[in-house]
């Protein structure tokens, strides 16, 4: 069980992320590389939709020298991602006013990125080691995104 600064205690943050990306209509996809890949060709992908894929969470609590928990870190592996077609470019390569992968897909999902990681804020968890890179033609259906990683910190005491 997660506790967020303000005491007020919210789910493990497997179903916090659940609940927070269904509550945005976002499917969100967790397991390993080829699970993600499994799932990425099924009916769970919905066309026009972003899409946030993650491994499984890496939870580390942290605790008094009394063995007591007083808070976790949680690192999650992402993509955060939209389907897209194979021959677009990825920005200008080839000189001309077309669209391209980087203003249709990723910057608006860089956007996209900075909300959640502000609604996270404002869920009383602290946001550090964030990183990511743009990602194309990523998938067997063919994605475009942001992959990346973060570490949500939550306190007990």
């Amino acid at each position: 069980v997660f506790k967020i600064k303000d005491k007020q205690e919210i789910m493990d943050i497997q179903r916090y992320l659940d609940n927070y990306f269904q509550s945005k209509d976002m499917p969100f996809i967790v397991g390993t590389k080829v699970v993600q890949n499994l799932f990425s060709n099924s009916d769970v992908l919905q066309s026009g939709k972003v899409h946030f894929f993650c491994d499984p969470i890496q939870r580390r609590p942290t605790r008094s020298k009394q063995g007591i928990t007083t808070g976790y870190n949680a690192t999650i592996n992402f993509c955060l991602c939209v389907a897209s077609t194979l021959d677009m470019p990825y920005m200008n390569e080839t000189n001309q006013t077309i669209d391209n992968k980087y203003t249709k897909n990723i910057e608006p999902l860089i956007t996209v990125w900075n909300g959640i990681v502000k609604d996270f804020g404002c869920g009383g968890f602290d946001i550090s080691n964030e990183s990511y890179v743009d990602a194309i033609n990523i998938k067997d259906v063919n994605f475009d995104g942001i992959i990346g990683t973060v570490t949500l910190t939550s306190y007990d005491a």
